[in-house]
């Protein structure tokens, strides 16, 4: 079931400064890797590409989730009013 989040916005806030902090730590680390040490310092270009591709992604779990949710409260009211008809 769908339900709306008691977290503070301030919590949110602080919540995506430490979301932007993990996602600029795996971008040095994942550009590093494949392209060489300092590679990522030197190509910030690359830092904000790897953030901004990380966000996204989430953005659209995030949304195919809650969809499915949706998806899913609506069969189940269906189910129900279908069943209740065929009870009469």
């Amino acid at each position: 079931m769908i339900t709306q989040s008691n977290i503070s916005a301030a919590e949110l806030m602080k919540q995506a400064g430490y979301t932007a902090e993990a996602y600029l730590i795996d971008a040095i680390h994942s550009i590093d890797k494949f392209l060489g040490d300092g590679y990522a310092a030197e190509h910030p270009e690359l830092i904000a590409a790897y953030m901004n591709t990380a966000a996204r992604d989430f953005d659209t779990c995030l949304h195919c989730n809650t969809n499915a949710e949706i998806a899913q409260e609506f069969i189940d009211i269906i189910t129900t009013l279908k069943d209740q008809e065929e009870t009469k």
